[in-house]
């Protein structure tokens, strides 16, 4: 199982480098947004191997980034457990190990209270 979550994390670092060799480029607006203009190359701000906090801590979604009321960039890195990683930008990024969402796992379908994501921010 190790073996094939190494593989599989290579090959998503391999392809967001190949995604961003030769910054900078700009991303074209979506209906009435701002365009995005890419100006560096990209950058591992989570790394399993060095980063977890326990071995079942996989980030499950895209992660979702917001600036709080106190000027501090939040990063969460969502799954059953799902947990953030603050700082005043991206490159001073700390993980917090406690969990800032936890799913229930109750066994009762009904309860709809099993396997639960922070999907959206």
């Amino acid at each position: 199982m190790m073996r094939l979550l190494s593989i599989f994390w290579a090959f998503c670092l391999a392809s967001s480098v190949a995604a961003d060799v030769s910054p900078p480029r700009t991303v074209a607006p979506q209906g009435d947004g701002p365009a995005v203009v890419v100006t560096g190359p990209a950058q591992v701000v989570f790394d399993w191997s060095r980063d977890n906090c326990d071995v079942d801590q996989i980030p499950d979604l895209p992660v979702r980034a917001f600036r709080d009321a106190a000027d501090q960039v939040n990063l969460i890195l969502a799954h059953t457990a799902a947990h953030r990683m603050k700082g005043p930008g991206f490159d001073t990024l700390t993980l917090d190990c406690a969990p800032l969402s936890a799913s229930r796992k109750l066994p009762d379908p009904e309860s709809y209270a099993d396997q639960e994501w922070i999907a959206a921010t």
